[in-house]
């Protein structure tokens, strides 16, 4: 039985305008894995004490990602790493990491900056705007996957 084909997207500085560097990135890598039929799910970690922000997140995808992807899912969690998905997008090296730990066969594609420039993993490709063919590729590889193969 194949796995559901799942991506993770996280919020802050992939998707959001928090960090203009990356924010067209991200909605590059959503582009592609919708293009691919992958079920998109919005991934964000909501702070404890300040329950407004939890609803300004809601309304932001609400905003901007629901009127490209009508039928993604949001998720506001403690801890990100547990998440099932076959490809997490993220551009913060420790959250991938801490992921690809509970989900070794996964896909990390990381929308490139200037805090993750020196990570390398062979499960997590990423993305500067000038290598989108790679990206879909590696995607593509992910989509395809079956239950109990590890990508190459």
């Amino acid at each position: 039985m194949a796995e559901r084909n799942i991506a993770l997207f996280d919020l802050d500085g992939n998707l959001a305008d928090y960090d203009k560097a990356t924010y067209q990135l991200g909605f590059d890598i959503l582009e592609a894995c919708v293009n691919l039929g992958f079920d998109i799910h919005i991934l964000t970690q909501g702070p404890l004490k300040n329950l407004t922000a939890w609803n300004e997140k809601v309304e932001w995808v609400d905003e901007h990602v629901m009127s490209v992807v009508p039928e993604a899912q949001i998720i506001i969690t403690r801890d990100k790493s547990r998440m099932y998905g076959k490809v997490l997008v993220n551009d913060y090296s420790q959250y991938v990491r801490k992921w690809l730990g509970h989900r070794p066969r996964g896909l990390g594609v990381m929308p490139a900056n200037n805090h993750n420039q020196d990570f390398v993993h062979p499960s997590v490709i990423k993305y500067d705007g000038d290598n989108l063919d790679e990206v879909v590729s590696r995607l593509e590889t992910a989509h395809k996957r079956i239950k109990g193969m590890h990508l190459k």
